[in-house]
């Protein structure tokens, strides 16, 4: 458990550093910072910042090992959902089905560390939260969060598997 929250720390606190004796891939990184900037956005019922980050969350996933290609149609297409739908859509199904998608990814990696578990765990009930009956921006906070959890369980899911058990 320490570990993971060091590694948490690493990924909260220092986003363009790389991690010992290697790197993050790029798609990854701008994943995990535009999650965060999420909740500093002004509300736009557009919602074009989650869109941008779901499509960086589907860049993401298709840098995890493995092929990824159909999960990264699956999330793509949530995101053009989003971007061509009505300014007052729910929004919300969509993105929770975009994040399960990268989750349930996720847990198909066949190598995976021992950090991953709590991370990935911690990110599912992050959405399991977003209520999908509930229009984005009234839960805005719920999906930011589980945006940011997604995230960094990506990132974590991007390293081999010796550097995440450091």
């Amino acid at each position: 458990m320490r570990r993971f929250a060091i590694l948490l720390g690493l990924l909260a606190g220092c986003a363009h550093a790389p991690p010992p004796g290697g790197r993050y891939p790029q798609a990854a990184l701008e994943l995990r910072n535009q999650a965060y900037d999420l909740d500093a956005q002004k509300p736009d019922p557009m919602h074009q910042d989650a869109v941008r980050a779901l499509r960086q969350l589907a860049a993401a996933v298709a840098q995890l090992p493995g092929n990824h290609s159909d999960a990264v149609a699956r999330i793509q297409v949530r995101a053009d959902r989003i971007a061509h739908s009505r300014h007052d859509a729910l929004h919300s199904p969509e993105t929770k089905e975009a994040l399960l998608i990268a989750l349930d990814e996720i847990k198909h990696i066949p190598r995976r560390s021992r950090a991953l578990k709590p991370a990935e765990k911690d990110a599912r009930e992050a959405v399991d939260q977003i209520d999908e009956n509930v229009a984005y921006l009234q839960q805005r906070n719920e999906i930011d969060r589980a945006f940011n959890r997604v995230a960094t369980t990506v990132m974590i899911a991007t390293l081999p598997v010796k550097q995440a058990n450091r």
